[in-house]
Order: C-alpha cells, then sequence, then structure tokens
C-alpha cells in the first residue's frame, strides 16, 4: 500500500499530475466502497462527467507533448 501511495505524489510534468489524480480517484473509488453509510449519495453522472473531462484533458496534454517535446524541459 506504501508503494501505491508513493506513486500518488506526481512529479513535476502534466503527464505525471494526471497519473496521479488517475490513481487517486481509483483510490477513492475501491476505498469508499468500504465506508459507505446509509446517508451517502452516490453522484455517478457527476463522476462520469469528471472521468470524462481528465481522460480527454490527459489526450490533450499527450498531443501537445508529442508535437512539442522540448517543452517539458525549461531551463
Amino acid at each position: 500500500m506504501a508503494d501505491i501511495l508513493k506513486a500518488t505524489v506526481p512529479l513535476y510534468s502534466k503527464k505525471s499530475c494526471i497519473e496521479s489524480l488517475n490513481l487517486v480517484i481509483t483510490l477513492y473509488l475501491n476505498l469508499r466502497e468500504s465506508f459507505l453509510t446509509v446517508d451517502f449519495v452516490k453522484r455517478e453522472e457527476a463522476e462520469v462527467y469528471s472521468m470524462d473531462y481528465l481522460s480527454k484533458d490527459s489526450q490533450k496534454i499527450e498531443m501537445v507533448e508529442l508535437i512539442n517535446p522540448l517543452r517539458n524541459h525549461q531551463l
């Protein structure tokens, strides 16, 4: 578990931040099932929207990195 938590700390790149967010979301979704109460309200539509937004954003970042690989190596 410690290795998984370490992996949630991003490096200094957009891609790493997105990977970290995806891992945090996955951890949250898995852990939340263990701690649900009757008062908890799942917002599945919001979850789908958020994951879709993150997925589209990560695709944009990958395209930018492919087009301009030197951009990530600023001095």
